[in-house]
C-alpha cells in the first residue's frame, strides 16, 4: 500500500506478502521505485548504519556499456544489516532522497543508476525464505526528500 498523509513529507509504502496456497513459497517481489535524478553529476549513495552516514561507492557496470542506451550504468546489492535509512543525494539541488525502513525487515537493498535516463532505484527486497502456508510478512518504508545535511538526520 502507498500512504502520503495530510501534511506529511513522508510517502509511506508497506508491502505485506500472504501465502494463500497449501504449500511453501519464496517471495519473489520487491519494493522497486524510480526516480528521476536531473544533472549530468552521477548523484553519492549513503548509508545510514548504527546511526552514522556512510558513502556507499557506486558498483559501475561496464561490460554492460556495449549494449545501446547501456552506457554510465550503475548498480548493487547492499546487505542492511545495523543500517535503518540509506539516501541519495543528487548534485543538482542538493537534495536528498532518503528512504528509511525497518532494520529487521528487508534482506537486501538494491540501487540501480542509469545516466543517460537521469533515473534510479532504491530497491527493498524482502526476506527469501519461504512463507509458510498462511504466514505473513511485511515490508514498511518512508520516502522523503530533502535539502538537510545528512549528519543532521
Amino acid at each position: 500500500s502507498l500512504r502520503l498523509p495530510h501534511g506529511a513529507g513522508d510517502l509511506e509504502v508497506t508491502m505485506t506478502l500472504t501465502n494463500t496456497t497449501a504449500a511453501p513459497l519464496t517471495p519473489r517481489v520487491k519494493i522497486h521505485p524510480e526516480f528521476a535524478a536531473p544533472g549530468k553529476a552521477a548523484p553519492e549513495l549513503y548509508l545510514k548504519r548504527d546511526g552514522t552516514w556512510e558513502p556507499i561507492k557506486l558498483a559501475w557496470l561496464p561490460e554492460l556499456t556495449r549494449l545501446p542506451g547501456s552506457s554510465g550504468l550503475a548498480g548493487g546489492s547492499i546487505k542492511p544489516t545495523g543500517a535503518s535509512a540509506w539516501a541519495w543525494r543528487v548534485p543538482k539541488g542538493r537534495l536528498k532522497l532518503i528512504n528509511r525502513f525497518d532494520p529487521d525487515e528487508p534482506e537486501h537493498l538494491f540501487y540501480f543508476y542509469r545516466r543517460a535516463d537521469q533515473l534510479l532505484n532504491m530497491e527493498l527486497v524482502p526476506a527469501q525464505t519461504p512463507l509458510a502456508p498462511g504466514e505473513t510478512r511485511t515490508l514498511h518504508s518512508t520516502y522523503s526528500i530533502t535539502k538537510e545535511r545528512l549528519k543532521k538526520l
